[in-house]
Formats: C-alpha cells, sequence, structure tokens
C-alpha cells in the first residue's frame, strides 16, 4: 500500500516533527511550534502556491502579497516578542476579566459609586468614557481587516490579538455602563451612542476611525492604528482621563479597566515595535521604510489636531488643568514605544 507521504508532497502531508521551523532562538519555542506555519504560503512553498484550492470572487488567491504596498521575502519569519499564543492568552485575558468583576461588583454593591463627583459622573463617565467604547470597537472593526489579510501566521496572530482586545475593552465599557445604572440613580448607560454621534468634540475622532476603518492596505491599518492613533489619542486618555482625572473624580472602578487596556496596549506595542523593526530589514523589504514613513506622516498629521481638539475640551470640562499639554508628551512618549520613532529620519517625499 502507498504510503500518503508517497502519493501527495510534503507541504500537503507536513512532517512528523518540527524541523521546517526554524527557531528565533537556540531551540524551538512552544510559540512557535503551534504557531509557525498554519497558515498558508504566498510563495517559497506551501499550499497556495501548489495551486489554490478557493479564490475570491474577484479571482485574487485568499493570500494576496498586494494586500499591502510592504513587501517581505519571508513574512513568516516574523516573531512576536510577547510568544502570544492562544492558550496564554486566555489565561491573560480571564485574569484581567476577574479582575473587573470583582471591582464592579464591589463598587455597585457598596454604593461606592455614589461618592462619585457628579462633574465626573457627566463629563468623565458619560462624556468620555462610554463613547470611547465605539472608538475602541472601530479599531477592532479595522484591525479585524488587518488580521484577515496579513501575510503569515506570525503576524496574522499577533493582529487577532490585537483586534480582540479591542472588543474586549469595547464590551467592559459598555457593561460598566449597564452595571452602574443600577449604582447610580438616574445614570444612562447607553449615553456614549449618543455622544460619539453627535457630541461636538467627539465628531472629529470619529471621522479619523472611519477613515481608519475604510484602509484597503492591511499594513496601512497596522500603522494608522498602533503607530499614530493609539499612542496619540488612546493611550493618552487612558493614563490621563481614565485613570488620573477619573481618580481625582473619586472613581475606583474605571482606573482599574483602564489598567488592563493599557498592560494591553504595551504587549501589543511591543509586538509592532518589533514587526516594524522586521519590516525594515527582511530581504525584498528595501523599500518599506519608505512605505511606512509616508503613512506615519499622513496620519500623524491627520491625528494631531484631532488628538489636540479632544483634549482641549476635555480639559474645559474636567478638573484636569494641563491635561491637553499633558496629552501631547504622553503621545510623544508612547509613539517612541511602538516603534514610529525608528522612522525619524527616513525622508519622505512631498
Amino acid at each position: 500500500m502507498t504510503r500518503a507521504g508517497e502519493r501527495l508532497p510534503e507541504e500537503l502531508t507536513g512532517k512528523a516533527d518540527f524541523e521546517y521551523i526554524t527557531p528565533k532562538g537556540r531551540r524551538l519555542t512552544e510559540y512557535e511550534a503551534v504557531t509557525c506555519y498554519t497558515q498558508p504560503q504566498t510563495h517559497g512553498g506551501g499550499l497556495q502556491v501548489m495551486g489554490d484550492f478557493k479564490l475570491r470572487p474577484d479571482g485574487r488567491p485568499l493570500f494576496d502579497p498586494d494586500s499591502t504596498g510592504l513587501r517581505c521575502a519571508d513574512w513568516f519569519a516574523f516573531r512576536d516578542p510577547n510568544q502570544m499564543w492562544q492558550k496564554p492568552y486566555y489565561a491573560l485575558q480571564a485574569r484581567a476579566e476577574l479582575a473587573i468583576d470583582r471591582t464592579t461588583d464591589v463598587v455597585v454593591t457598596t454604593g461606592a459609586s455614589r461618592s462619585m463627583d457628579l462633574g465626573w459622573i457627566e463629563h468623565g463617565l458619560a462624556g468620555a468614557y462610554l463613547p470611547f467604547a465605539h472608538f475602541e470597537y472601530g479599531l477592532f472593526r479595522a484591525l479585524n481587516v488587518a488580521a484577515r489579510e496579513s501575510l503569515s501566521d506570525t503576524v496574522n496572530s499577533i493582529l487577532v490579538f490585537n483586534a480582540a482586545d479591542k472588543l474586549r475593552h469595547a464590551q467592559a465599557i459598555s457593561l460598566l455602563g449597564l452595571d452602574l445604572e443600577t449604582g447610580l440613580p438616574g445614570f444612562d448607560g447607553t449615553a456614549g451612542r449618543g455622544h460619539w454621534l453627535g457630541h461636538p468634540a467627539w465628531q472629529p475622532v470619529r471621522r479619523l476611525i472611519e477613515e481608519a476603518m475604510a484602509i484597503r492596505d492591511w499594513g496601512e491599518i497596522v500603522v494608522a492604528s498602533n503607530l499614530v492613533i493609539e499612542p496619540l489619542v488612546g493611550e493618552p486618555l487612558r493614563r490621563l482621563v481614565f485613570s488620573l482625572a477619573a481618580a481625582h473624580g473619586g472613581d475606583v472602578l474605571v482606573p482599574v479597566i483602564a489598567a488592563t487596556a493599557s498592560a494591553d496596549w504595551h504587549r501589543n506595542a511591543r509586538a509592532t515595535r518589533e514587526l516594524t523593526v522586521f519590516l525594515r530589514e527582511c530581504p525584498g523589504g528595501e523599500g518599506n521604510d519608505l512605505v511606512l514613513s509616508e503613512w506615519v506622516q499622513t496620519w500623524t498629521e491627520r491625528t494631531t489636531p484631532v488628538a489636540a481638539g479632544l483634549f482641549d475640551a476635555l480639559e474645559a470640562v474636567l478638573p484636569a488643568p494641563g491635561l491637553a499639554q499633558q496629552a501631547q508628551s504622553v503621545g510623544r512618549e508612547e509613539t517612541g514605544r511602538v516603534g514610529a520613532d525608528l522612522l525619524d529620519a527616513v525622508p519622505v517625499t512631498a
């Protein structure tokens, strides 16, 4: 009887060990073993080059090298510095959700929510934190596209977890609104939608997120979201408004939820910085520096005035003097954390 390996090419039958994976370190890690080469390759071997089993309606392959202006001879050589895969991700987020659930239960059942400053409830909770759920959900939608179109499993995995983080954050905010309806008389836990759709301070932010959701190039989605919008808007809001200003307003709950989101951001920032370094150095990616720099410049020019307007508006209604200036400082720090600073010296054509 003919063995399967004699009837089918090795790319279809697989191997009995992991010798086809080149570890980044001296030994193969668990992360590499469960992540690498689970997605069809666009070149250099694998399922897709042998003929596509299924094409998109427009005739393109399921994983299309032309889905981004970025180039790389081997997308599968990328490695997540966090070595995150399904099992540790679920454990990590289960602990975060447990902390949120316990804090929420204590705050609501003990009546601690009633000690919040009324100004914070109106302008911080209802006016800023609840609409922020739509900011997070918009980036979830955008990063979903990037994850689907990305050209290797190791890149796909960081974007899938990044998108899942955003969905968790949006849901946590929405659930908090409903929980506080039982702890704060007259509080409208659904007020965020009205602010997001109609409040003047949020309309430029809403437009920015909708523009990010409309990007066709998955690499540009990552740049817009992680190298610009998150550092200049998302993380400054979490650190300065949903942590410090919330605490000053007597809110002990929002800072706990925001802290779990900041922890997720730090993990995603490490992965994005590593991806930026990888794209600048990978074989076949000689033009990536210029592409990345042009995207960073374009989205920074769009995002900077939006961020300034939002933080000016929040400073006017919250007891947070100097908020707008502090947000700029945090933004500079966070763009450095995520790797945008690596592109500062790259000349960009006007």
